[in-house]
């Protein structure tokens, strides 16, 4: 099969397109899925380079990719959710770190795989598993409640234009975000009540009432957003303020697998060096701060495909749908520039 891979840690030039082995059979408790498309993340990019090798170091080659849409190829040993020919959608966990979706197949546990939604194509599906959930975490770990007032940072993201819409179809009493003003009639037609357009004004003058319980962050703009939420909210963010509690929690794979260890003394004092100024600062703006890593599992994406199936969650894909693996070049290069609107997809058949 053809796949996107990288051998060592590095820049852009260390990715190679190869052909290699499809996996040789389904895993117990799991799945072959033939890939019908897959998603890049800006995780791709930040693995690559050795940013996280602290945290959870490749064995190499590994492949590309970590949410996909497909058909079940063949079904492992104990799996019973799904049989040959079905349509599914998923974000693979961590028991085959080389085995990426960046390819024309891959294999995943049942605990991470759900049905792809019925009014969705595979390239819409593709885009929903890892950034969804992670808006929806993201959600939770704040201790959103219908009601609340909820500022995003960076709403034209992939993980961004997901958390308006689970926010409004939650019960968000107001939606706000920041982005440029070329994406503000998007975000307004995804449910966003206000947007502010950052090249022109600072969300946190604007809303230096503090009128928000919630904000989630994309940006790492984290301490202005302690300026914008009440005393006694939270923030939630996906690119800064990890602690051994974010580690732990994104470790719990449940049941079935073993648990990621806990971290060591090395990695402990990086993550404490590395966020405790955000969390006093957080803590002097009477607020609770969360860094959040992304738990997957198939009942958040079958949460997920309720949203969808009801016409409250859709992917925005535009036109940055590419045709083939051999097209992962260029739709990762997009994913790196920083420069994409929602999801960034790859179409494989």
């Amino acid at each position: 099969m053809r796949a996107y891979l990288y051998r060592s840690y590095g820049g852009p030039d260390v990715m190679q397109l190869a052909t290699v082995p499809v996996p040789s059979a389904a895993p117990k408790s799991g799945y072959l899925i033939k890939i019908h498309a897959f998603s890049f993340n800006p995780i791709d990019f930040k693995r690559r380079s050795g940013a996280l090798k602290a945290l959870r170091p490749d064995t190499f080659p590994v492949i590309l990719g970590y949410d996909a849409s497909g058909t079940v190829e063949a079904v492992g040993e104990g799996a019973s959710k799904f049989k040959v020919g079905d349509e599914v959608y998923l974000r693979i966990g961590q028991e085959f770190s080389q085995q990426g979706t960046a390819a024309e197949y891959t294999i995943a546990l049942e605990k991470y795989v759900a049905a792809k939604p019925s009014n969705m194509s595979h390239e819409e599906a593709a885009a929903v598993p890892l950034a969804a959930v992670t808006a929806l975490q993201m959600l939770r770990r704040a201790g959103f409640k219908a009601g609340d007032k909820v500022f995003i940072s960076g709403g034209a993201g992939g993980v961004g234009t997901y958390a308006i819409q689970i926010a409004k179809a939650l019960g968000a009493s107001l939606v706000a975000t920041s982005a440029s003003s070329a994406k503000i009639p998007l975000l307004q037609s995804l449910g966003a009540d206000e947007v502010v357009d950052y090249k022109t004004t600072k969300f946190a003058e604007v809303y230096k009432d503090r009128r928000f319980d919630i904000a989630l962050d994309m940006t790492a703009e984290c301490l202005d957003l302690f300026k914008v939420v009440k005393p006694g909210g939270s923030v939630a963010s996906v690119v800064i303020a990890f602690s051994k509690e974010s580690w732990t929690e994104a470790g719990k794979q449940g049941p079935g697998c073993e648990d990621l260890p806990s971290p060591g003394l090395f990695v402990r004092l990086f993550l404490w060096l590395s966020s405790r100024s955000l969390y006093n600062a957080a803590s002097s703006a009477s607020l609770s701060l969360y860094g959040v890593l992304l738990q997957p599992n198939a009942l958040d994406l079958e949460e997920l495909t309720k949203l969808v199936e009801t016409g409250k969650l859709r992917s925005i894909i535009k036109d940055q749908v590419f045709t083939g693996v051999d097209a992962s070049p260029e739709a990762f290069k997009l994913c790196e520039s920083g420069r994409a609107t929602g999801k960034i997809i790859v179409k494989v058949v």
